[in-house]
């Protein structure tokens, strides 16, 4: 069969806007792909009937460093089950302040701007601890790489010395300000070591033994997170890192002043996350990338969420039954994925607006992210929403590049595909994902095959 050459344009176009369901090997689709790619004596065909077996499991651990934003709070999800957060924090002084000796002790706060993250049910209040660590926040404590922190680390703190607490009602205003008041006779002794001009307030190794860090701690009335600007540079983002602000008056004038023990170094804030998944689908998982759940087992579904690292696995090993059509080349590939309605809603629980594939062994250890053809380029998920229509909402992914190289493989297939949030909201957001696999229509993979006819 000779493919026309005056629809080569035309398939062309098709493979960049959606691909429309034909029947599982349309040997009528006469696509032309120009005379590079295929010859006269190939035909196309498109392949609905692939096989994926679907999973979900828990990657081993995030790097939750660097992360630019203090996260907190609780989710109770039907679907995932508990979610804590936590956020760990170390302030230091680097200088005296300038005060005249008339000057008296007032109040003490940390203060946090919001940085418009929420997830979870708005409509309840929030409430945030404030307690002290036990020791000081050293990365090289914790880990083989200097600097980082991971998701599963945890700094002991001390249940005992409650330093503060706020109940408040979340609020979207990116320029909104949480004062936590703070525990006075901390105040006290932070004022004093400023007006005597103590060595201690700006030696470091003095300091630790005074105030080694903070943890923020979710009371037990939050039923959301929260999220509160972390800057890596306050100056070029203009964005407020958190701050411990002491309060002082002058007996003289009466005037209000105050002096700021700063955030520190973003090396030295990290994120924890805490999943309960007792009595859930998900009993069972843990941080090891090793115990999968396949979707069969657990309802037909697979699941993503950020912060605790439940990510799903998708295996496409009878691809190469491919072979059996004839001998050709992959032209291209699209996963299209639907979420559980009424698993999400656009309130409280939206739905990732794109997902992050990346390669993994058999091991389930990440390889690489998937790229483009160009080896550079990586390869993102996007949503396509249908307000009307839930049955239409979906996610899109192009892993023709994956296919393609799997194909050159002439051994088994042993790699297979995660789905994961992207990088920049995986290590300090906990926005999850339920996909549906109930029925063949809910994960396809649109697949174009070019197949040699040559004699």
């Amino acid at each position: 069969m000779r493919i026309n050459k005056t629809i080569l344009f035309s398939f062309l176009l098709s493979l960049c806007a959606p691909l429309f369901m034909t029947s599982c090997m349309d040997d009528g689709m006469g696509y032309e792909l120009g005379e590079d790619m295929v010859d006269d004596d190939s035909r196309i065909v498109m392949v609905d009937t692939v096989s994926i077996n679907v999973s979900t499991f828990m990657l081993d651990s995030l790097i939750t460093t660097n992360t630019e934003r203090v996260v907190v709070g609780n989710l109770n999800d039907p679907y995932v089950g508990k979610t804590q957060t936590q956020t760990r924090l170390q302030f230091l002084c680097n200088f005296y302040p300038t005060m005249d000796n008339t000057a008296v002790f007032d109040s003490i706060n940390l203060e946090m701007h919001s940085d418009g993250y929420f997830y979870g049910d708005t409509l309840n209040m929030q409430e945030v601890k404030v307690y002290p660590l036990k020791e000081f926040i050293d990365p090289d404590d914790y880990s083989d790489d200097a600097n980082t922190f991971y998701n599963v680390n945890s700094i002991d703190y001390d249940v005992n010395k409650l330093l503060g607490e706020k109940l408040f009602r979340p609020s979207y205003n990116k320029d909104s300000v949480l004062r936590v008041p703070l525990s006075k006779d901390l105040g006290k002794r932070l004022f004093d070591l400023a007006f005597d001009k103590n060595d201690s307030l700006v030696n470091v190794d003095e300091f630790k033994d005074i105030l080694p860090g903070l943890v923020l701690v979710p009371g037990e009335q939050s039923q959301l997170v929260t999220g509160f600007a972390a800057p890596l540079d306050s100056i070029s983002s203009g964005k407020t890192p958190p701050q411990i602000v002491v309060y002082y008056h002058d007996k003289i004038d009466d005037e209000t002043k105050s002096f700021v023990i700063n955030y520190t170094l973003p090396d030295y804030m990290y994120n924890t996350f805490t999943s309960d998944f007792e009595g859930g689908v998900l009993e069972g998982l843990k941080h090891d990338n090793e115990v999968t759940l396949s979707s069969k087992d657990i309802g037909d579904v697979s699941y993503v969420q950020g912060g605790n690292g439940l990510v799903t696995r998708l295996n496409f090993r009878n691809m190469k039954d491919l072979q059996y059509i004839g001998p050709g080349m992959v032209a291209s590939a699209v996963l299209i994925l639907k979420p559980l309605q009424g698993s999400y809603n656009d309130d409280n629980l939206k739905l990732p607006k794109m997902l992050a594939p990346y390669i993994v062994d058999k091991k389930n250890k990440i390889l690489t992210p998937l790229l483009a053809d160009d080896g550079e380029t990586p390869i993102m998920g996007y949503l396509y929403e249908d307000p009307m229509f839930q049955d239409n909402t979906e996610y899109r992914i192009d892993i023709t590049s994956f296919i393609k190289s799997e194909f050159r493989e002439e051994k088994e297939w042993d790699r297979s595909l995660i789905l994961q949030l992207p990088s920049v909201d995986e290590n300090r957001a906990v926005d999850r994902l339920i996909l549906d696999h109930g029925n063949k229509n809910n994960i396809e993979l649109e697949l174009y095959y070019i197949v040699s006819e040559l004699d």
